[in-house]
């Protein structure tokens, strides 16, 4: 026995130090579900619930082909998702494993519990694919084990019951960039890469930019002579071409194969990679014998790819929000955090966040420049420095590119911390830093070591924790001035108020309270689709591009100052009841927050009294979450037309 376990790589050991601990801890709340907001399935994020809400609309006799978020858009027909189908495949097939006994419902949210653990998994093989394809150094598993448990801002969409589509396309990323990494990959090897970057165009149109990154890497490899790299990218975008061809095929029904939509897989995109493939095979076929015919070749092929898609498909060019409401831009995706550039986060969140990256740009970049510290072969530096340069500005515009950034970071970090502490290995006995180890006293070793290591591996943690709000009642709040400190304050009754609504809804006492006849809820867009998914009553919108018309009306509710046009604003829409909350801004006179805050109700309003469920959760669950207060919601009826 011991033998046999002596025989297991190590990289598998690094893999089961991650993938055992998630799938017990999702295990353990397999039967605390319904959950309260004391266990953070799903967080508060609401993409999760509006995931489970499609993938139930779907398997109750919902069409395949059918998007709409039934129940939204109130009192009009409901909105329309771009969100596509492979997601909703894994969830709907963890669903059906499950004993058809257990309501559909409780079915879902067991099955958001596994995708996570079952991501992070996948996820971790990625990252040790790829450093054993640059440096396999048994340590460097090891160590980009402990790197993803040590960097929170990586776990974010990794977190228990996250059922939303950015990890999914984090693994896809991270196994399609070893391929990439590859020095001379096989036609198969390119073929399997070019399927999953077509997966990833599937899933998000955002995977666009990535597709084009890679290419331009290969063009650029190209370009400076490598022949054999033309030949790769031609493979590898055929793949990935015909991959989102038959994505249209199978998301859209045949009336639909030709009509554009640019938030979403359809003939824009196909016909882009499509395009960028014909291009690829020109590179290869055309014979180029000097850079000038290359660099000719390249323009005159660049700039006739880009006319063909200007010509056929304008719009792509200005991304995937063209054509939304004006609103989504100016006063949405502004407040939105996944959304926010760099500059719009507090400093410690941005160096915790960027601490690894920059140190493997570093240990990447660097050696191009100065040979002495080359850690990695030429090919390989280059490759991993231009990728994690490209993910890394891709990351200072928007945060939610941090996913795509973060695993290549610890791809190239990884094995330099191997190295510093197995320095007498064949593979880094020659490389520095660790060469400069050989030759110490073991204690010398580590004195050098040591820092190094825990400083890269503890850092990101210390700073987020340094940059985390303060609670309400902590010395350090209670330092700020009256400005911030009453912006402190309302955020913390906007959250306890987020935390107690939850449990008003999750827990079925909205339900109960609520007439049976479903009415339209005026809530805010940050609860819509919790409301979707555990009660029958319609919302107005969430916080979802598409639904800009709604966002704009539910926000500008709170703008109200007069009772009559409140009266005729909610009339509007056929509201029939409202959840209200504190807001953290709230607007000058507003004539709902004033109710929030105990003004007397007019006669066409009455409140509703509800009984708050028992919280169902352990202290140890309740301990992972910052401490909110209780703060009740006002839920209220209209009571007169």
């Amino acid at each position: 026995m011991r033998q046999c376990l002596q025989r297991v790589p190590i990289r598998w050991w690094a893999t089961l130090l991650i993938a055992v601990p998630c799938m017990l801890y999702a295990l353990s709340k397999w039967y605390a579900i319904p959950l309260d907001d004391g266990i953070p399935v799903g967080q508060t994020d609401p993409d999760t619930w509006l995931r489970l809400t499609l993938v139930r609309d779907w398997l109750l006799g919902g069409s395949w082909y059918d998007h709409s978020v039934a129940h939204s858009n109130a009192p009009f027909t409901g909105s329309t998702s771009p969100w596509t189908r492979p997601l909703d495949m894994v969830i709907a097939l963890m669903a059906s494993l499950q004993p058809e006994t257990v309501e559909l419902n409780l079915r879902l949210m067991r099955a958001s519990l596994l995708l996570p653990p079952l991501w992070m998994t996948l996820l971790v093989v990625g990252i040790h694919r790829a450093i054993r394809t640059i440096l396999p150094l048994p340590s460097a598993y090891m160590m980009a084990s402990v790197l993803v448990m040590t960097m929170p801002p990586l776990w974010n969409y990794f977190s228990l019951g996250n059922a939303d589509h950015h990890a999914p396309l984090a693994v896809l990323f991270i196994w399609a960039m070893g391929g990439v990494l590859q020095e001379s990959p096989s036609r198969r090897l390119m073929l399997f890469t070019g399927v999953l970057l077509g997966l990833q165009l599937w899933i998000s149109v955002e995977a666009l930019i990535l597709i084009a990154l890679v290419y331009s890497w290969y063009g650029l490899c190209w370009l400076r002579g490598d022949a054999r790299k033309a030949r790769n990218l031609a493979w590898l975008a055929t793949a990935t071409a015909l991959t989102t061809l038959v994505a249209l095929l199978v998301e859209r029904p045949s009336a639909a194969w030709l009509t554009p939509i640019y938030d979403s897989i359809s003939i824009v995109q196909v016909g882009a990679v499509i395009f960028s493939a014909l291009l690829a095979w020109a590179l290869r076929i055309v014979p180029t014998y000097t850079l000038r015919q290359r660099l000719t070749l390249a323009v005159t092929g660049g700039a006739a790819l880009l006319a063909l898609i200007t010509i056929t498909y304008p719009q792509l060019l200005y991304g995937p929000m063209v054509g939304v409401n004006p609103f989504i831009i100016s006063d949405f995706l502004p407040n939105i955090s996944e959304a926010k550039p760099y500059y719009k986060v507090s400093a410690f969140v941005l160096i915790s966040v960027l601490i690894v990256p920059l140190l493997g740009l570093a240990l990447c970049a660097l050696p191009l420049r100065l040979k002495r510290f080359a850690f990695y072969a030429p090919a390989h530096a280059a490759t991993l420095a231009f990728f994690i340069g490209a993910t890394l500005a891709l990351y200072l515009c928007q945060q939610r590119w941090s996913y795509y950034l973060l695993p290549l970071a610890i791809v190239a970090v990884a094995p330099l911390l191997g190295a510093l502490l197995t320095p007498e290995h064949r593979l880094a006995v020659m490389r520095w830093p660790a060469r400069l180890l050989l030759g110490l006293h073991a204690n010398e070793q580590a004195r050098r070591r040591m820092p190094m290591v825990l400083g890269v591996l503890l850092l990101p943690c210390a700073f987020l924790i340094g940059g985390a709000p303060p609670e309400l009642s902590s010395p350090r709040a209670k330092r700020l001035d009256a400005t911030h400190y009453a912006a402190l304050e309302q955020s913390t009754l906007r959250d306890g108020c987020y935390k107690t609504s939850r449990a008003l809804i999750r827990g079925g006492e909205l339900v109960r309270v609520l007439p049976k006849t479903p009415i339209a809820l005026l809530a805010p867009t940050d609860l819509g689709t919790e409301i979707l998914f555990f009660t029958p009553h319609r919302i107005v919108a969430s916080n979802y591009h598409r639904e800009g018309t709604g966002i704009q009306y539910v926000w500008g509710a709170d703008k109200i100052t007069d009772t009559k046009a409140l009266r005729t604003y909610l009339r509007a829409r056929s509201i029939g009841g409202m959840l209200l909350c504190p807001k953290v801004a709230p607007e000058k006179d507003s004539l709902l927050q004033a109710y929030v805050h105990g003004k007397a109700l007019p006669a066409w309003l009455k409140r509703i009294d509800y009984t708050l469920p028992t919280p169902t959760h352990h202290a140890e669950d309740a301990a992972d979450l910052p401490e909110v207060p209780a703060v009740k919601p006002l839920l209220l009826r209209i009571v007169a037309p």
